[in-house]
Formats: structure tokens, sequence, C-alpha cells
């Protein structure tokens, strides 16, 4: 139920109400078109790694309420009922004679609280928390980092989508011009104007043509199911997606799509992070080697009727400090240089793959735009070529062969165009990827 009422049913089920349609015509609204964005929200609602990313953020936000617990007063309460065997006695002399005396009582009852706060520790208890800190930190970084990856992988799959959709019209299209080609060859075949051989071979091809389109259908299908289960819907159920209708330009030179990613890919900003966090660990770990000021009330009451003072109170201030460990503090501290290291090395890897995405997408880019303008073209030609072959074939002037050069030079050629248009789209939604920019966010306007 969770999945039907989503925020594009719930829109459907109140346009349906508006037009006061029976329910039971609601689940063939289901069907109806859905847009690139609410397609998106789905998809990154269901994905069940973001869901793993956000436990994981949850997770790291209470270890780093642990970590500040160091950092406020410790609060303790006891309370017990004490029950001996024999009434506490001592023995004095008094006037030379030995007597006993009680000095508490066989059954009693005592209770106390303190309260400990830590003062000073040379910054380690801090230290440390902030390091928790900006592991929450990192963990939403890597949270935005698989939304963004969920999101390409779904861009991918829509414009793979629409393509195949697109390619069925240019194969349907196909088989329609060479079943009206067949039509006018059998024609002519019947007046003994073309032989049977050139007959065959259109019959062939357009034979040809309908398994094509078949396979087409049935990539597309999977491609619809592969979509429906990233948006938790059911497989088989029928998916409508309106069509592209973004035009993208290259507004900046590589260079700077290439600075852009450097400040927004969440890779080098987990590393960043990271060495920040080596930082604070490295302060936590010296203070280990370090005293630790503390400060201490307590206040304790035992019940007992030979004392003169049943409830006492104290303060103390000292100190705590480890003197020694097996060398435990010290190695610690050298695998956070090692680790430290290994960071920066990273960082320079990183860079390296970054610089190299940004600039394949670019080029991608470029190279389907300039596809793009030359397909453009090439249909109108394919178009008339059809056109005037067709004719000088009713005319006789021409052979069946060129007909079908004709035929296919123009789905040819309209398949160019589309593959140049959707692998212009796919290199965009790549290049908004490789610069760190969100997805959902440009996608979502």
């Amino acid at each position: 139920m969770v999945r039907i009422f989503s925020l594009f049913f719930f829109r459907q089920f109140l346009f349906a109400i508006s037009l006061n349609v029976p329910f039971f015509f609601f689940p063939f609204l289901l069907s109806a078109e859905l847009t690139v964005s609410e397609g998106l929200s789905l998809a990154l609602r269901e994905e069940n790694l973001i869901k793993i990313k956000e436990y994981e953020e949850s997770l790291a936000f209470f270890q780093s309420k642990v970590a500040r617990s160091s950092l406020l007063p410790r609060v303790d309460l006891s309370y017990g009922k004490v029950f001996l065997n024999y009434e506490p006695t001592a023995k004095n002399l008094l006037l030379g004679r030995q007597v006993e005396v009680p000095i508490s009582e066989r059954d009693f009852q005592t209770y106390s609280v303190s309260v400990r706060q830590l003062i000073f520790d040379f910054f380690g208890a801090s230290s440390f928390y902030h390091s928790e800190k900006i592991s929450e930190e990192i963990k939403k970084i890597e949270t935005t980092k698989v939304r963004n990856a969920v999101a390409l992988e779904f861009l991918r799959y829509y414009y793979d989508l629409k393509e195949r959709e697109r390619m069925i019209e240019v194969l349907e299209r196909e088989v329609e011009r060479l079943e009206s080609h067949l039509k006018d060859a059998k024609s002519l075949f019947e007046e003994g104007l073309i032989t049977r051989n050139e007959l065959l071979y259109t019959e062939v091809l357009l034979s040809d043509a309908r398994q094509k389109l078949l396979t087409v259908k049935n990539l597309k299908k999977l491609t619809a199911s592969t979509l429906n289960k990233m948006m938790g819907r059911p497989p088989e159920e029928e998916l409508i997606f309106e069509d592209p209708k973004r035009r993208p330009t290259l507004d900046k030179d590589l260079e700077s799509y290439i600075s852009d990613a450097y400040l927004l890919r969440p890779e080098l900003k987990i590393i960043e992070k990271a060495k920040e966090r080596i930082g604070y660990l490295r302060q936590a770990k010296r203070a280990e080697l370090l005293p630790r000021i503390f400060v201490e009330g307590k206040y304790s009451y035992t019940e007992n009727r030979y004392q003169v003072y049943q409830g006492i109170t104290s303060v103390t201030l000292g100190f705590t400090m480890n003197l020694f460990e097996g060398g435990k503090t010290k190695a610690e501290l050298k695998i956070l240089d090692l680790e430290e290291k290994k960071l920066f090395a990273e960082e320079r890897r990183l860079k390296d793959e970054i610089r190299i995405e940004v600039e394949k997408f670019f080029l991608e880019f470029k190279n389907a735009q300039e596809r793009l303008k030359v397909t453009e073209h090439a249909i109108k030609q394919a178009e008339e070529n059809l056109r005037i072959t067709k004719i000088k074939y009713k005319e006789g002037l021409g052979t069946g062969t060129e007909v079908l050069d004709a035929i296919a030079a123009l789905s040819l050629s309209e398949n160019n165009y589309h593959r140049a248009f959707y692998d212009l789209l796919r290199a965009e939604a790549g290049l908004i990827f490789a610069t760190g920019r969100r997805l959902e966010e440009e996608y979502g306007r």
C-alpha cells in the first residue's frame, strides 16, 4: 500500500476523485504517464542500498552521542540494605576492665549519590567527540554519493527505454515501407516486369525487419521491468514515461568542469573529512599519555545510631594517568600516520580517475552533439532519396534494389539520429555525475 500511494499515485487518486471517477477505474490510472522526477523519486525511495546508508548515518549519530557522554557529568546512585548475623562490637578497656561496645546496628540501610566531572584531559575526550562527529558527516556524504549513483543508473535505464521506443517506431515504419514496396513489387511481378528473385529478396528483408522489431520490443520489456523494480513496482506493470524535454548544451570548457569536480565530488570530500578526523584522533591518542583531572562530589548515608554523623559529604579533586600499556598508544599513533599517508595517495589516485571520467563524458557529449547535427540533415536527405527512388521504380526507371537501399538508408539515418540524441542525454547525465552535482536536484526541477 505504501508503494501505491506514492506522491505520483496519490496525485492521480485525487485527480480521479475530482472527476468523480469510480474507484474501480483507479488501477487504470496507475499506468498514466510518469515524469522523470517522479520516477527518480520512487527509485531513490525504494533502493535498499540507500536505506542501508541511512541506517549507517543513524548509527554514526548515536556513536557521536556515546563519545559526547565522556564530556558530561557522571551521576551514580547506590542503595543497599545490610543484614548481619552478629551485631558489630568492639572490645575496649574501661577502668582496667574489658568491655564490649556496639559500633553498628545488626541490620541497617545505606545509600550514596556521587557526581564525577572531567575537568581537563588535554583535549582527549573532546577530540574523540569531534572525530565521531566527522564520522557522522562522512556517512552523510556517502549517502549522497550512493543516491547520485542510483540516480545515474535510473537515468541510463530511462534513456535506454525511450531510445528503444524510438527504435520500435523506426522499425515499424520500416516494416510499413517494406510491405508497401512488396505490394508494388508483386504488381510488377504479375506484369512480368521484374524477376521472382527480386520479389523474394524483398520478402526476406521484410521478415528480417519484423524479427528485429520483436527483438527490440523484448529489450524494451526487459528495460521497463528493471525500471519498475527500481521504483518498487511489479515488474510486469505497464510503464509509460514522458519523453525527454532537455536540450543539453555545454556551458563551460573541460578544465572548468574538472575544477568543479575537484570541489564537488563526494569521494574527495570524504577524503578531506577523513584527514581531518585523523588529526582529532591523533590528539585523542596523545592525551591518553597525559593526566586526566577530575572533580567528584559524593554524599553517603549509613543508618547507624552509634555514629555521630550518619550522612557524610565529600569533594575529591584528583587525576588519573596511564603510566604504561605495553606500547599500545605509540603503535596506534603510528597506525594513524600511515592511514594519513594512505589517504594522500588515495586522493591523488581519485583526482586522476575523476579527471579521466570528466574528460570521457565531456568528449562523449561533444561527439553526440556533432552526430546529432549531421544526422538531422541526413534524415531529410534519406526521405527525399526514398521519395524519388519510389517514383522512378513505379515508372520503370529504377530497380527494386535501389528502393530497398533507400528504405534501409532512411531507417539507418533515423536510428542514428535517435542514438545520437540519447547518447547526448546519457553523456549529460554522466557529466553532471562526474562533476559532483546532484542528479536528483538537476532532474527534479
